[in-house]
């Protein structure tokens, strides 16, 4: 006991000198939060566009808006932010009824921050008779060396749409195609998740990855949804190229969410060493918004702040931009994307919109946070 007090009176002087503070669960929380808004976003996905049908002349004008009766969407989107202001983006998107295929996983780019793009393709697609097959969705890509790395959730179940998930990676040089799929030993050929969900098959499992690399770590992020989603996190060495076989599983980094709050999309924000996580709450509602959670070890995050101001209503499935290691920026340098109901209301016809944001709260220095706390109440403690 005695061994105990004097740990927890020694945690509370560090903390104290670093200036934050004991919150929820033994967690220290930054005296300093972070804060983020939101500013006036464009439209990225016109679910109601039909492309032009094959082997339309390229000197004829096509004008597909307002034509798409079926199903579109771009949502639980990654974004890669780099050479300054341009944009890699993946997303789940509709798949082939035809062949059941019931999504797929879209690639584009954008050289000026999302006000253009350029052409859009499958960079990935479920493999038959394997447990993806029926679906690959919510990608998350991190670029470790020469390789993309892109975590998805899988499905070969399509009950309720989509029940059995697992948590799958893929590699790949090139952002826009070539994935090799990781087979449970290396890459290529069946795939084998990454992380497996043997759990009751009337529940969702896992999915809606998220990863980050810091310090020579992969932190990798998914859903728990077995009646009540949740975010667990687990570990890997970045210089393993074998490292998903590699995952160490640390329990939940979110254990309660706002209610209907989907995935958590994390970054880490080295100017002031915390890790910061989104998600849409009251997702498909006319009053959601972007829920924000931070944390000082990636490993538990507690809720921070709120956002509605800018973002469209009936959001759900946000991404958060950063760079290629998942890191982003304070300021006003990221951005988040997400889908929201689109013309007609209609179930899997969702527009996705793109909203600059800025990353306030701490000061930028946290190495060099001045000593505000009279530390003498605990010293005395401690001499007791």
């Amino acid at each position: 006991m005695l061994k105990e007090r004097s740990n927890i009176l020694l945690y509370l002087v560090l903390a104290t000198i670093a200036g934050y503070s004991l919150g929820g669960a033994g967690q220290v929380l930054a005296s300093t939060p972070l804060v983020v808004n939101a500013h006036p976003g464009i439209r990225i996905h016109d679910s109601s566009y039909k492309p032009p049908p094959d082997g339309w002349p390229s000197w004829l004008p096509w004008n597909g808006e307002g034509k798409n009766k079926g199903p579109s969407y771009r949502y639980g989107p990654a974004l890669i932010r780099h050479g300054g202001n341009q944009l890699h983006f993946w997303a789940c998107s509709q798949g082939d009824p035809d062949i059941n295929i019931a999504d797929y996983i879209r690639y584009k780019h954008s050289s000026n921050g999302g006000v253009s793009w350029g052409a859009e393709n499958i960079a990935l697609a479920p493999t038959p008779g394997s447990l993806d097959s029926w679906a690959v969705c919510d990608p998350s890509v991190i670029k470790i060396g020469g390789w993309y790395y892109m975590a998805y959730t899988g499905t070969k179940n399509s009950t309720a749409g989509g029940f059995t998930n697992h948590v799958f990676v893929a590699r790949s040089t090139r952002p826009d195609s070539g994935y090799q799929k990781w087979n449970g030993s290396g890459w290529g050929g069946t795939p084998s998740p990454a992380v497996r969900y043997t759990g009751s098959a009337d529940n969702w499992g896992f999915g809606e990855p998220s990863m980050v690399v810091k310090d020579g770590v992969i932190y990798f992020y998914f859903t728990v949804d077995e009646g009540t989603p949740r975010t667990r996190v687990a570990t890997a060495p970045a210089n393993n190229p074998n490292w998903p076989g590699a995952l160490v599983h640390h329990g939940y980094a979110i254990s309660e969410r706002d209610w209907a709050e989907d995935q958590t999309d994390v970054k880490y924000l080295p100017q002031v060493g915390r890790f910061i996580g989104v998600g849409i709450a009251n997702r498909f509602t006319s009053s959601s918004y972007l829920h924000v959670w931070e944390s000082l070890d990636g490993l538990h995050f507690y809720p921070v702040d709120t956002v509605a101001a800018n973002l469209q209503p009936t959001a759900h499935n946000a991404g958060l931009s950063g760079d290629a290691s998942g890191h982003a920026e304070m300021g006003n340098r990221e951005y988040v994307s997400y889908s929201y109901t689109g013309p007609g209301g209609d179930w899997g016809r969702w527009d996705a919109f793109l909203n600059r944001i800025s990353i306030g709260g701490p000061p930028y220095a946290p190495l060099n946070i001045p000593v505000k706390n009279d530390i003498t109440p605990i010293l005395q403690l401690l001499l007791m």
